[in-house]
């Protein structure tokens, strides 16, 4: 079983680990926030932004399993900005290893959205 807040104490550290060495993430992390106080207001911080990255790599797959034709979360500008910021922070062996560690949860979402009534 999938202990979620030990994925999520993990992904903090690969955060941590990405502003130190990756100038890209760095970039488009303060790109990401900028957009962030320009459409929900000034008071959004950097902490925010992880936390919000961390709640997309995490719950992203739920909407795709749960909401079949809801795009929305895909296409609206935050959507895809935050995408943009993923596409920087996880790449090639972190993206799979880290889709590997959260497969169990990701296929009880996928086995009680298809039970669902949509």
């Amino acid at each position: 079983m999938i202990e979620l807040p030990g994925v999520a104490a993990a992904l903090r550290e690969l955060l941590a680990q990405a502003y130190r060495e990756l100038n890209s993430f760095q970039q488009q992390a303060d790109s990401f926030l900028k957009t962030c106080r320009r459409s929900i207001g000034a008071q959004v911080t950097a902490t925010d932004v992880d936390e919000m990255l961390i709640q997309h790599l995490l719950t992203d797959q739920i909407f795709a399993a749960v909401f079949t034709n809801a795009i929305f979360h895909r296409e609206n500008h935050l959507a895809q900005a935050l995408v943009k910021l993923e596409n920087t922070f996880l790449r090639g062996d972190t993206r799979q290893q880290l889709l590997k560690r959260l497969e169990p949860y990701f296929a009880a979402i996928r086995r009680t959205a298809a039970n669902a009534i949509t």
